[in-house]
């Protein structure tokens, strides 16, 4: 049995359509793009009309939907696809979020001012992408406040949500894998589940 896996792909361009979340879920389920069927569905308010992207068609062996997760920056735009269980992607360019004013928890800022100064924009980077990931996942991004959640990074680079608000849909924490997609770009994909999983990207 294949072992699980998420595919990302990514594209330089500046569009607003769904051209590669369509190729990208083809390309996983094996199918033409004119087999994938899309939706959209917003957790704040239910609406069907704005909202995360879902995969209606084609569905896996055991019937249950792929799951897809889209994301852009400048020139530049992702997408993440498997078959585990939802999942949130986010990409940033590390010197546009440097310059950005975000929101860390306590420990976070604690942390960061510990590094030496060439090191504290990367890692702002990861955690700002890290966090817009799991909040993909969980479709909360515009009700959470993301120095509310609590991220830690090991020695070896690991990352992992220590802390959550009770708001926060997680059972339990998410995996989360952060790694660079290009120069001077960071993406973060963050998975609702603990089955332990290969990312794999397409350049």
């Amino acid at each position: 049995m294949p072992a699980p896996v998420i595919r990302v792909a990514l594209r330089y361009a500046d569009t607003r359509d769904h051209e590669l979340l369509v190729d990208s879920v083809a390309a996983f389920a094996g199918v033409p793009a004119s087999a994938v069927q899309l939706t959209v569905h917003c957790a704040r308010c239910g609406s069907a009309q704005h909202g995360k992207p879902q995969v209606a068609a084609p569905r896996t062996a055991a019937g249950s939907p792929l799951q897809a997760s889209l994301s852009r920056t400048v020139s530049l735009e992702a997408v993440a696809v498997t078959d585990v269980a939802p999942l949130g992607l986010d990409i940033e360019r590390v010197d546009r979020v440097a310059r950005a004013p975000i929101d860390l928890h306590p420990r976070e800022q604690a942390a960061l001012l510990r590094l030496p100064d060439a090191e504290r924009a990367e890692r702002r980077t990861l955690l700002w992408t890290a966090k817009e990931a799991v909040l993909k996942a969980t479709g909360q991004g515009l009700t959470i406040d993301h120095a509310a959640l609590e991220l830690t990074v090991s020695a070896r680079g690991a990352v992992a949500l220590a802390a959550w608000p009770d708001q926060l849909a997680l059972r339990e924490a998410p995996q989360i894998s952060v790694f660079p997609l290009a120069a001077g770009v960071l993406a973060a994909v963050a998975l609702l589940s603990t089955t332990p999983v290969t990312v794999q990207v397409a350049r």
